[in-house]
């Protein structure tokens, strides 16, 4: 059954919206499914400045990563030099939430900020987008939504218990949040 609601998720992620999405919980939304998927790689110094702070990575795959202005407190910086290595951590949440009422309001917010740990610094994003619940159909097993785009589109739920949570006139939120950190070795 998870896999099919896995797969019910992905499919609702492709035709709304094209993206992955992760939420933040709040006392008017209610997260129905949610995962998240972890990774580190070695990347290339491929350009630093260590006066403005700046790093330019490369990735195995051939994907370039600029960092700019890092922290202050990521005290190995100074120390880095191009060809040198560093870990990128990366993770991806997703998650369908619901949110009580609000239906009309379609629009997609993106957000970005920076994150610090220990000896690394990172970059946080996160987009939601915002469709409105038409329809909930409990016989059939699925919810009518309009997508950001005025697309209607009808999307099968397996599981009965979240499909009664929903109703006309609610919105379902698609949000994704993209975590990259770095440091060096």
């Amino acid at each position: 059954m998870c896999n099919k609601m896995l797969g019910a998720l992905l499919i609702a992620f492709g035709v709304m919206a094209g993206q992955i999405a992760i939420a933040e919980e709040t006392h008017e939304r209610e997260i129905l499914v949610s995962l998240s998927e972890k990774s580190t790689v070695q990347a290339n110094v491929e350009e630093i400045d260590i006066a403005q702070r700046n790093i330019l990575l490369a990735l195995p795959n051939g994907q370039k990563l600029f960092f700019d202005h890092i922290d202050q407190k990521i005290t190995h910086f100074d120390r880095l030099k191009v060809n040198d290595k560093v870990g990128v951590s990366s993770s991806q949440s997703s998650a369908i939430v619901l949110q009580k009422g609000g239906a009309g309001v379609r629009k997609i917010v993106d957000s970005q900020g920076r994150d610090i740990t220990a000896d690394g610094a990172g970059i946080l994003k996160t987009q939601t987008f915002y469709n409105d619940i038409l329809n909930v159909d409990l016989d059939a097993g699925n919810v009518t939504v309009k997508n950001v785009a005025g697309k209607i589109v009808t999307i099968p739920v397996e599981n009965k218990a979240l499909l009664m949570k929903a109703e006309a006139g609610d919105q379902l939120l698609i949000v994704s949040r993209v975590k990259l950190i770095i440091w060096g070795n």
